[in-house]
């Protein structure tokens, strides 16, 4: 499917974002790429103004902006200017509720509509959005919410029952519980997310915001250690545009699908901000893994740029369905994995089965974005992450015998840490009530990724296997 540099998309070939990678990488400058993004009316910058009024007020109001598919075989479609509405309506709740800049509000539940509107409607209100995954543990979240000071929290009346209910009053931050799924209020600590909807105002101001106002914070998956609370600001959409733009190649008319939990950093990023930075068509898919089901989303829902996991994968190659001849997957053009390495069983069934390489990148919570990719058009290693983002500096670095200056390995194939240059717009600000850990990560100007890591002669980069080469920071 993949010729020259070129992707066959259902009778059309499409051209990629990025042909000359050295001559884009040499002369690219952050700056010269934030006239892409518009920024708010009076000055600022907001992700969810840039994710959504943009394009509501724009040719591309009647676009599908997220096409939802529920478990139940329910769908629900959200044109973007619809998105700018509900999402008016909820910053419009918080603002009720007293919830204004600064505030963090918090969801808990899995791919559901009410998760990606709390998320945009608290950016557009000026408040810090904060995701947690189900998947945590009931004693992560609570610590989770406890330090991110969540004063607001979006869940299901599932979750709320078997998670929160018997210990609302270890926290001392939660004022509001917004459930998603029942129809009247419940108790004194508890709402119902569609009453309040119903009645506020679809019509918003929104909050001016400053590129550095904080915006997300995202928990880090916590494999070395607890997770720790990350700190990013609006200015991050920036990021999240370019990766978009760059590694995930998108076009106008694309179909993305990211099966990424929405309470991790992935999950949000990509499963909700890159493509809407775009004003492409975000498809969400409840279910978790399934191999009919998904395979059967891929090929009627048309998809295609798709990012997913090598555990999915790895799940998909299980499966005794003979793709070549049952389906027809001729819309896909890309396929993306991250958060861990990816198998060279799992790269060749992808050459084999889906005509095309998975393509492998590099990123971290910490990171706010992918910053070490495999590109569109670019050759491929198996086993390689690939090469920098354009506006990202990445070394394999040693530290001296003080542990205050860095040696930068020069020798192709020899081993370091991965660091990355402090600067670029999504790095993020801090760790939660982690000072000191968060300075510690910085040494001579570059940030110390945790990652043990080679680079080759071509310069590309190599994730070693973290668990035998050191302490290592963990997967987004």
């Amino acid at each position: 499917m993949a010729k020259a540099g070129f992707f066959e998309q259902t009778n059309r070939y499409v051209l990629p974002n990025l042909i000359d990678y050295g001559k884009v990488y040499d002369s690219f400058r952050w700056n010269k790429y934030v006239t892409e993004l518009s920024g708010l009316p009076d000055g600022g910058l907001n992700i969810a103004y840039e994710a959504v009024d943009r394009h509501a007020r724009s040719s591309l109001r009647n676009r599908i902006a997220i096409r939802w598919l529920g478990r139940d075989g329910s769908t629900e479609e959200f044109s973007y200017r619809r998105l700018k509405e509900v999402t008016d309506r909820f910053a419009n709740v918080l603002q009720e509720l007293g919830i204004g800049k600064g505030a963090v509000v918090s969801t808990l539940a899995g791919r559901i509509p009410d998760l990606y509107i709390a998320a945009l409607g608290a950016f557009k209100q000026g408040s810090v959005f904060c995701p947690l995954s189900p998947a945590s543990g009931q004693e992560s979240i609570f610590r989770q919410l406890n330090e991110a000071k969540a004063r607001v929290l979006v869940t299901t009346e599932a979750h709320y029952r078997h998670t929160l209910e018997k210990g609302v009053d270890q926290l001392p931050h939660l004022e509001y519980i917004l459930l998603t799924d029942v129809d009247k209020t419940q108790d004194r600590s508890t709402y119902s997310l569609k009453v309040l909807m119903s009645k506020a105002d679809k019509q918003l101001n929104i909050c001016p915001t400053d590129p550095d106002d904080a915006a997300l914070f995202h928990f880090t998956r916590g494999a070395t250690g607890k997770p720790k609370g990350v700190i990013h600001v609006h200015k991050a959409a920036l990021t999240h545009y370019i990766t978009g733009k760059f590694v995930l190649d998108f076009h106008r008319d694309d179909i993305f699908w990211c099966t990424a939990d929405p309470g991790r950093a992935t999950g949000i990023i990509y499963g909700l901000l890159s493509p809407l930075l775009h004003g492409i068509t975000n498809l969400v898919v409840e279910a978790e893994c399934d191999a009919p089901l998904w395979y059967q989303t891929l090929e009627e829902e048309m998809v295609t740029v798709w990012y997913t996991a090598p555990s999915d994968i790895r799940h998909l190659m299980q499966s005794h369905i003979d793709v070549n001849s049952e389906l027809n997957l001729n819309a896909l053009r890309l396929v993306h994995s991250g958060g861990e390495p990816l198998h060279p069983e799992a790269a060749r069934w992808s050459l084999e089965t889906l005509d095309m390489p998975v393509l492998e990148h590099w990123w971290q919570a910490e990171t706010g974005g992918i910053m070490i990719a495999n590109f569109p058009g670019m050759k491929v290693k198996p086993g390689s992450v690939g090469r920098p983002l354009p506006g990202i500096s990445a070394a394999i670095v040693q530290k001296g015998k003080s542990g205050k200056r860095l040696r930068f390995v020069e020798e192709p194939g020899e081993t370091g840490q991965l660091a990355l240059k402090a600067g670029w717009t999504s790095m993020f600000r801090g760790y939660l009530g982690q000072a000191r850990q968060y300075s510690d990560s910085f040494v001579d100007g570059w940030y110390l990724t945790g990652d043990w890591a080679q680079k080759d002669a071509d310069g590309y980069f190599w994730i070693l296997d973290r668990a035998e080469q050191g302490e290592s920071k963990t997967a987004p």
